[in-house]
């Protein structure tokens, strides 16, 4: 039988081993796309691009995430290195929605000042390409997050579908914008690529406000409303099973795949003296049983 510890050992290598292929994806499509977009003379490419580029330091900086937040709690981080999490995300988050606002800037100066695209059958190829890579990817690494709890790679799968979304949006405007060109309105040809980098922006920048908004929550330990229901159930069962007199409170935060909770249980004093321990401990594990990522502390007092 496999232990519990090994199975951890092997999602953790897998979550590394997804996150060092993802800087290397990154980074081939990320250059590739800037290359294309100098060639091509594409402000769209170029947003995918510095994308791209951007994306490089954040995984990296995720794969140090991923190693700090395995470590044991120690005695500078009593909690651990939970938090990491959250924050990575949040800063994955602030710089794409730095670049997205950027690039719309960008975007409106091509549109007041158009100049026709170069090289456009090439953008149209490597649109196509990009779509069909990212999308998979972004796939794939959301099967390893679910099967490894991590939110760091869910965030970043994320991320990979929504540009391989994206890339099939601009396959579709550029080829549009192929035949416009050989009609007699190919002047408003050098008018799709601004337009279809504002709409691709102001599509990108909808996921990372989400994101930052739910890194915030973490970040100042807001309680999951999604859980706490879940968890109040649990206490108010635990309470009548070993018939204490009550739950006098449930405190909640997240951080990151970490949950800590504290159950304040109030009961008499002769079980305070006699089975505090053995109950503490039954409640734990019926917890632990239903959600395993939770950190439980369990207190109790009288009246």
């Amino acid at each position: 039988m496999i232990s519990p510890s090994a199975v951890k050992h092997v999602g953790d290598e897998r979550e590394l081993f997804v996150l060092k292929f993802s800087v290397v994806l990154t980074m081939i499509c990320g250059f590739t796309a800037v290359t294309i977009a100098v060639l091509c003379d594409s402000m769209t490419l170029m947003l995918d691009g510095l994308y791209g580029i951007a994306d490089i330091a954040i995984a990296l900086f995720a794969i140090t995430v991923v190693r700090k937040i395995h470590l044991p709690p120690n005695e500078k981080y009593n909690f651990g290195y939970a938090k990491y999490e959250p924050l990575m995300t949040a800063v994955d988050a602030t710089l794409i929605t730095a670049i997205c606002a950027a690039t719309i800037v960008a975007s409106m100066q091509d549109i007041a000042h158009p100049e026709p695209m170069d090289n456009i059958r090439l953008a149209v190829i490597y649109a196509f390409i990009s779509s069909l890579v990212s999308t998979m990817f972004g796939i794939y690494m959301k099967r390893v997050g679910r099967r490894c709890n991590s939110k760091i790679l869910l965030v970043d799968s994320q991320f990979w579908i929504i540009e391989g979304i994206i890339s099939l949006g601009v396959f579709v405007a550029f080829g549009l914008s192929a035949y416009i060109s050989t009609t007699h309105w190919k002047g408003y040809a050098s008018y799709v690529d601004p337009i279809t980098c504002i709409i691709l922006a102001a599509v990108l920048l909808i996921k990372p406000i989400s994101i930052m908004r739910e890194s915030f929550y973490d970040l100042v330990d807001a309680s999951p409303k999604e859980l706490k229901d879940k968890i109040l159930s649990i206490a108010s069962e635990c309470a009548a099973e070993h018939q204490l007199k009550g739950v006098k409170s449930v405190k909640m935060r997240n951080a990151g795949r970490q949950l800590f909770v504290i159950m304040h249980f109030l009961a008499d004093k002769s079980l305070m003296l006699d089975s505090t321990e053995s109950v503490e401990q039954k409640i734990v594990d019926k917890v632990s049983k239903a959600h395993p990522e939770v950190d439980i502390t369990v207190h109790f007092s009288g009246r």
